[in-house]
């Protein structure tokens, strides 16, 4: 993929906005259960760059066997040995901004396929059954379908097929998904375009106006006009928060300490919760220790005690 992270660069990507899994390991590549050897470790890594780059989604430019691998995690397969087997909690649409699905088999390589390639099997059969965003279809929380959960926005599907490479040969049309973007590329036969689809300029030319349909989230920062500490009764705390249109939950907690048999045991009570709009201010009118807890979407919780 080396050349696809230059196209990217020479785009004006900065490279530390890119990056890329290695997720067959070394040895022999298992060709009946690719999908579910592998799709823990991937989604992991999906996981973990949204959580280092502190954004909600990501653009993913798959290729081969990384087109279905992709699709499955955004789907909620689970890693098993027995059986195909989709989680709702391990779905991960509200994670993908455009998939760029370069030669892919989203419906398998024909009747002589085997394991998770069979047309007809219970992997491919099951890769394609989603009934969330928008009713099923091939492009959940596509183009004029219900917005992903949160963050909510809808996906932009993009396949790029080479047409008469080893993949497109054995299933025409195999590489497409209904309500994509699809594309074909006469890119030379067999092994030959079936690597020149991820090298091609034209190609790059063509889905790199789909990428950024989804901006990254905006970075929400709460800050309260008084650090930890002591003061008076009232306690009164102004919060900013920026962007200034997001609105701060807060929860306060009154604590108490007291040495029972040789230890310091601490109790809370008295809670009071509620909503706060940029610079208004919470009033504590009782005495005593307050832990408070201020959130907000796309935001560190920021804790206080006074």
């Amino acid at each position: 993929m080396l050349d696809l992270q230059q196209m990217l660069i020479k785009a004006g990507y900065p490279e530390e906005l890119l990056w890329a899994p290695s997720y067959l390991g070394t040895g022999t590549l298992d060709l009946q259960t690719p999908h579910t050897n592998n799709v823990e470790e991937v989604r992991e890594f999906l996981d973990n760059v949204c959580e280092y780059m502190g954004v909600g989604s990501l653009d993913i430019v798959a290729h081969s066997l990384g087109c279905t691998l992709a699709y499955a995690i955004f789907r909620g397969l689970k890693k098993q040995a027995l059986q195909v087997q989709f989680d709702e909690q391990a779905k991960r649409w509200h994670k993908v901004g455009t998939f760029v699905a370069l030669a892919g088999a989203f419906h398998g390589l024909g009747p002589f396929s085997i394991g998770e390639w069979e047309t007809d099997g219970a992997f491919m059969r099951g890769l394609l059954a989603e009934k969330s965003g928008g009713g099923g279809g091939e492009t959940p929380y596509g183009t004029n379908d219900p917005r992903t959960p949160e963050p909510a926005h809808n996906i932009r599907y993009y396949c790029g097929v080479a047409r008469g490479d080893f993949i497109d040969s054995q299933k025409a049309g195999t590489g497409k998904l209904a309500g994509a973007i699809n594309r074909d590329f006469d890119l030379g036969p067999s092994d030959i375009g079936h690597e020149k689809i991820k090298e091609s300029q034209v190609v790059f030319d063509d889905f790199l106006p789909h990428l950024n349909a989804v901006p990254p989230d905006r970075r929400v920062a709460i800050v309260p006009d008084k650090a930890s500490g002591h003061y008076d009764a009232p306690l009164e705390i102004t919060v900013h928060v920026e962007p200034s249109d997001r609105i701060v939950n807060y929860v306060a907690n009154k604590v108490t300490k007291e040495f029972r048999n040789g230890f310091i045991v601490t109790s809370s009570a008295d809670k009071l919760e509620g909503t706060l709009q940029n610079e208004e201010t919470l009033e504590i009118s009782a005495s005593g220790m307050q832990e408070i807890v201020f959130s907000a979407e796309g935001a560190a919780d920021v804790k206080r005690t006074y």
